[in-house]
């Protein structure tokens, strides 16, 4: 999937000299494109790619109960491998509806099951009018509070991350 996005046959040399970057990331977060088992041998042989598996929230608009609880079941045996460094992007986004909240909430919670057990950051995808109140319920309910969180998309306030509630020791904001 990389080589593919990229336009790229095979992953050179050639411009990821040690000062511009210690590893890229092949992001995985739509089932529809995690990537075979091929695909990840053949990103693992390069050690400069790692890998991130997860379940974005908007998946659950186009699939049904049964197939996301396959996708749940599928899914550790993705972040448990070799080079996988990250669950996610995951979270709530209401920004495409509520009608399906409850099952966003239900995978959201599966994957944080999941970064607990694996020891792996979690990448948050929270995004709409009510989505980050949701969000950080889900995550204090369910988080240690000193756990890894990568904030991805989360169109919540900083002064909603402050919540006396919801105190993380580890939170990225990337720029």
């Amino acid at each position: 999937m990389l080589c593919k996005r990229t336009g790229c046959s095979e992953l050179t040399k050639e411009g990821w000299g040690e000062s511009e970057r210690i590893f890229g990331i092949a992001k995985y977060c739509f089932p529809l494109n995690w990537s075979s088992s091929t695909q990840r041998d053949r990103i693992r042989k390069d050690g400069r790619v790692r890998m991130t598996f997860g379940f974005h929230p908007k998946v659950v608009k186009f699939e049904s109960q049964r197939q996301c609880e396959k996708l749940c079941r599928d899914l550790p045996s993705l972040v448990i491998a070799k080079g996988v460094v990250v669950v996610g992007e995951c979270g709530i986004d209401t920004f495409i509806g509520i009608g399906r909240l409850p099952r966003q909430e239900f995978i959201f919670k599966r994957q944080i099951e999941l970064v607990v057990k694996s020891n792996l950051p979690l990448e948050i995808h929270c995004r709409g009018e009510t989505a980050s109140d949701i969000c950080l319920d889900v995550l204090t309910q369910n988080l240690p509070t000193d756990y890894r969180i990568h904030r991805y998309c989360f169109d919540g306030s900083p002064q909603e991350l402050g919540r006396k509630d919801f105190q993380t020791a580890s939170l990225a904001f990337p720029h």
